[in-house]
């Protein structure tokens, strides 16, 4: 959870520095994450060499696709969601949470589809 945390810092600040490329310690937790943000979208690319991950941002006209990452259960204090209550973390359109559930990490938005709660690791705006 700690490496969560300094993941979280390295893309916003990067966001913020409007880098096109950020340098990320990596683990198991973080790599499926990366595969996450990949899939939906969020980011161009990311490379693993060895123990260190560059993770590529997408831009749109001149702006972030990914605007914030902010990290919600941390090491002192864990959030569990069941489904029927994800809706109450996601306030607006944009923003989507990433469950670490039995079924493997899910990016999820307002209508939740396959009903499964689990932790909620990081809101994606």
């Amino acid at each position: 959870m700690v490496e969560l945390g300094f993941f979280v810092a390295q893309i916003n600040l990067g966001l913020k520095m409007k880098k096109l490329v950020v340098t990320v310690t990596i683990n198991r937790l973080i790599l499926k994450i990366l595969w996450c943000l990949y899939k939906n979208g969020y980011i161009t690319s990311y490379s693993v060499k060895e123990k260190k991950g560059m993770i590529y941002l997408k831009y749109y006209e001149g702006k972030s696709v990914l605007t914030e990452i902010t990290q919600i259960s941390k090491i002192s204090r864990r959030i569990f969601q069941q489904a029927k209550t994800i809706d109450k973390l996601n306030n607006t359109v944009n923003k989507r949470v990433l469950l670490s559930t039995t079924d493997g990490l899910r990016i999820t938005q307002k209508r939740y589809k396959k009903k499964l709660g689990g932790e909620v690791l990081v809101k994606i705006a």
